[in-house]
C-alpha cells in the first residue's frame, strides 16, 4: 500500500470529529430566566456557597449562613413536592466555606480544618479526630513564600512600569538574604523593604503562623514601677 501523501495528512488536522451523539447535551435558555429562577435562601446578613445533594425526591441545598447572628454555619435547605422549603441549621459545623465529599457511598464535610462525617437524614455531623506526626522545614516555606508573593505581585500589579523598577533585579536583590531568614518576622522585613522599593501606596506583606506564639507566659498584678525611699526631702 503506498504512503500517503504530506498534503493529505495536513488535511485531516482539519477534519472534524464526529461527535457523540450519546452524550446529552445541556442548553440553557436565559432568556427571561429571572421570571422561572426560585430562591433558595432569602435570609438577611450573608450566605456563602452552594453544594446540591439529590436524594430521591428530596433535594438538599448546602450553603453557609449567618442569618442567626451567632457567626457563619452550615444550613441546608431542603426542596421536596408539596412542601414549604425551611432552612435547618447543621449544629456544630460552624465556617466561612466548606467542601463535600462522597467516598463509598459515605459523605464527609470539610470545614476550616476539621473533618466531619455528615448524616443528611439526621441533618447532624460527627467530627471525625485526626492526628498526624510531620517535619517542617519552616525557612524552605519561608522561601516559597517570597518567590510566590513576588510572583502575585509580577503578575497584577496595576503598573507594567513597576513605578520605574526593574522587578525582577530587585528579586534578585532581597532574595540573596533569604538564607539568613530564621523567623517569620525576618521575612515580613525583607519583603516589606521588597515593597517599598515600588513607592506604592496600600502595599503591605502579612503572616503569622503558630511558632511565633508564645509558650511560656508570665502575668503579674505588678505595675512594674520600682519606689526607693530616703531621707532626701526635694523643695
Amino acid at each position: 500500500m503506498d504512503e500517503e501523501y504530506k498534503s493529505e495528512e495536513f488535511e485531516k488536522l482539519f477534519t472534524e470529529e464526529e461527535k457523540d451523539s450519546s452524550k446529552p447535551v445541556v442548553q440553557i435558555d436565559y432568556e427571561n430566566i429571572e421570571d422561572r429562577w426560585e430562591e433558595i435562601a432569602t435570609h438577611p446578613q450573608n450566605q456563602y456557597g452552594t453544594y446540591v445533594i439529590q436524594d430521591d425526591n428530596k433535594t438538599y441545598v448546602f450553603y453557609t449562613s449567618n442569618h442567626d447572628n451567632e457567626g457563619s454555619n452550615l444550613w441546608v435547605t431542603i426542596l421536596e413536592p408539596f412542601e414549604k422549603p425551611e432552612p435547618n441549621k447543621i449544629e456544630d459545623a460552624k465556617g466561612n466555606s466548606f467542601d463535600i465529599k462522597e467516598v463509598d457511598g459515605k459523605r464527609y464535610v470539610l470545614m476550616g480544618s476539621d473533618i466531619y462525617k455528615l448524616d443528611i437524614s439526621a441533618n447532624k455531623v460527627d467530627k471525625i479526630s485526626i492526628s498526624s506526626d510531620f517535619t517542617r522545614n519552616l525557612q524552605s516555606d519561608f522561601t516559597q513564600m517570597f518567590f510566590e508573593a513576588w510572583a502575585k505581585l509580577a503578575e497584577n500589579f496595576y503598573d507594567e512600569s513597576f513605578h520605574g523598577i526593574d522587578w525582577l533585579e530587585t528579586r534578585k536583590y532581597y532574595e540573596k538574604f533569604l538564607p539568613f531568614v530564621k523567623s517569620r518576622d525576618n521575612l515580613r522585613t525583607i519583603y516589606d523593604d521588597l515593597l517599598g522599593e515600588l513607592n506604592s501606596s496600600h502595599l503591605g506583606f502579612y503572616t503569622s503562623g503558630k511558632e511565633e506564639e508564645t509558650f511560656y507566659e508570665n502575668k503579674s498584678i505588678s505595675t512594674g514601677i520600682i519606689f526607693e525611699s530616703d531621707s532626701t526631702i526635694y523643695s
